[in-house]
């Protein structure tokens, strides 16, 4: 089961856990931000700093 850690508002990363090399991608508003994760099935996902209360989800 994929998770994500928490993200704060002055977080410029978005980490968790998924499948081994899959796909990560992370939708703010209208933008898509994506990144594979590695061998271990941990990803990191660059984002921009968000204002309090904005929704991110995840794929």
């Amino acid at each position: 089961m994929p998770t994500v850690n928490p993200v704060r508002y002055y977080t410029t990363t978005v980490t968790g856990n998924s499948e081994k090399y899959a796909k990560v991608t992370v939708k703010i508003g209208t933008k898509v931000y994506s990144a594979k994760a590695n061998a271990y099935g941990t990803y990191k996902v660059n984002i921009p700093k968000q204002k309090v209360g904005t929704k991110i989800s995840s794929n």
